[in-house]
């Protein structure tokens, strides 16, 4: 009697699908066999979300933590593993075994990178894309190892509101020294847009301005953004839920916020032409 196994090339592509459609079933399909978690490990572990609802399905420690790390390549953090004791030890811990991460999302405003471990922890790693609260880089003296932390961050959404309290003695945010090589930006949409305007006006290497605001608040009627915030050529004020949006576009389930919001320039763009 033959073999009754597939052909590898197909039993490996029938496997991935498996993984993209069922992904809470991750814990089952990498115990199927050796070569099947061989196959999906890199897969499986490319983007990981610790804390709130939308948990990673396989439960994992700081052990598994050093085992998987390497793969991740998107994590979201919300108070991983928390105790009584400090929010920025747990981040730590597990940034630390994750070196080639290039997307971050940290939900929780308790985050800051005035510390030193952290900011060390994070300078090294190879971050393209940041999601962070507002007060974690407002809420800081401005200093040059702020500058190496993230001359790499070409995506940054800030949520939560600027408030006078982040922007001392009055001047506007302190965003632009801090991210030399930003091209997309993406604020939490105020009605009272000042501080946003101050934090944008001039800063030429924008390629996209996003105001964004959460699905569960009442929609903004265009007729109420459009007259007045005009400070930017390429802004948009977008309706999304942060943290779904974030991992369909890490998993290549969906436009993430940014390929969102371009779709909506071009649809404007070709409006204005055809017009």
């Amino acid at each position: 009697m033959g073999d009754p196994r597939l052909p590898p090339e197909l039993e490996h592509k029938i496997f991935l699908a498996a993984l993209q459609s069922n992904f809470n079933d991750v814990g089952n399909l990498i115990l199927t066999a050796k070569r099947v978690h061989d196959w999906l490990l890199p897969r499986a572990f490319e983007v990981v979300i610790l804390g709130g609802s939308r948990d990673f399905p396989v439960p994992l420690t700081l052990k598994k933590f050093k085992k998987y790390g390497p793969h991740i390549r998107s994590l979201s953090l919300a108070r991983p593993g928390v105790s009584n004791g400090s929010h920025e030890s747990h981040f730590l811990e597990y940034i630390s075994h994750c070196p080639n991460i290039t997307n971050l999302l940290i939900r929780t405003p308790y985050f800051a990178v005035k510390t030193r471990p952290l900011q060390d922890a994070l300078t090294v790693l190879p971050l393209t894309q940041l999601i962070v609260h507002v007060r974690s880089i407002l809420s800081i003296p401005s200093r040059p190892q702020l500058l190496q932390l993230f001359t790499n961050i070409t995506h940054l959404q800030l949520y939560g509101y600027f408030l006078p309290s982040y922007t001392p003695d009055s001047n506007p945010p302190r965003l632009r020294p801090f991210f030399p090589n930003l091209t997309h930006l993406s604020l939490f949409y105020e009605q009272d847009y000042e501080n946003t305007r101050l934090a944008v006006q001039g800063w030429n290497e924008l390629r996209l301005v996003v105001l964004w605001y959460p699905t569960t608040y009442p929609e903004i009627p265009l007729r109420d953004w459009t007259k007045s915030l005009n400070f930017h050529p390429r802004l948009v004020v977008v309706r999304s839920d942060l943290h779904r949006r974030w991992e369909d576009g890490a998993r290549g389930r969906g436009p993430d916020l940014w390929e969102y919001s371009e779709n909506i320039i071009q649809s404007r763009m070709e409006d204005e032409s055809s017009g």
